[in-house]
């Protein structure tokens, strides 16, 4: 997916000066003609696919994701997300998405570029799928929520070679009939994250601000656990040193 659409710059100056109480409407302008390029990537829930499993607000590991169920989809606070991608990466069934957005000042308009991330999905491996006879009251919730019809309520059990694993069944279940047993594969990634050990000033910046503590001073230089590290890019964001690179897969070194 990629789409491209233009703003009039008049109309993002009226957006700030409505948002920000006392904004000068010249300074605005002007700060808005001559800022650089801006890039930022956000996750896209699609409604309609998602099917409540919990995966996503499971997986996020700074809280960015709100709890789903079936009948609401969740939310994301953008302003939380580290842009790790661990929620698209292992949702079951494509409900969300990564778009990397650009926008820059050109003339009197703002364009703005969207390109959706293609991420490299985790598999979900089913150890066990199982209906209790002795529960289940066949009152049909885990079909509905099923997105590939692994429950069968004639002979009430779980499809195994259908079933992907998403719990979505054993969550709307209202009497605790099923259970599911799954394993995720190790999250793979579509970037890597460069640390200049000979640029590092060791001011503990990118320590601070690593969301799964996978970064660490080995003396008066950083050093990345690459094993816990998610590859959100966090520190080479707040790096003061540009010590540390985001390398997208594809990109030159």
């Amino acid at each position: 997916m990629s789409a491209r659409e233009s703003v009039p710059l008049d109309e993002l100056v009226d957006r700030v000066l409505e948002r920000v109480e006392g904004a000068d409407e010249e300074l605005v302008a002007r700060v808005a003609a001559e800022v650089g390029p801006v890039r930022r990537e956000f996750v896209i829930v699609d409604g309609e696919r998602c099917v409540g499993c919990k995966i996503c607000y499971e997986e996020c590991p700074v809280d960015a994701i709100s709890e789903p169920d079936p009948n609401n989809p969740p939310e994301i606070d953008h302003d939380r997300c580290v842009s790790c991608r661990l929620c698209a990466k292992s949702c079951p069934v494509d409900a969300l998405s990564v778009v990397r957005g650009e926008a820059r000042v050109r003339g009197k308009e703002v364009e703005i570029l969207l390109d959706r991330v293609e991420v490299i999905r985790r598999k979900i491996d089913v150890r066990e799928a199982r209906l209790d006879e002795s529960r289940c009251v066949q009152c049909g919730l885990c079909r509905q929520v099923c997105p590939v019809d692994a429950p069968d309520l004639e002979r009430l059990e779980i499809d195994l070679d259908r079933c992907v694993g998403c719990r979505a069944c054993e969550h709307a279940c209202p009497t605790d009939a099923i259970r599911i047993r799954r394993r995720l594969e190790s999250p793979r990634f579509e970037r890597e994250i460069e640390l200049d050990q000979d640029s590092c000033i060791g001011c503990g910046v990118c320590v601070e601000v690593c969301p799964v503590d996978a970064v660490e001073m080995e003396g008066d230089v950083a050093s990345i656990d690459y094993d816990r590290c998610i590859r959100c890019g966090e520190c080479a964001r707040n790096c003061p040193a540009g010590a540390i690179r985001v390398r997208e897969r594809g990109e030159e070194g």
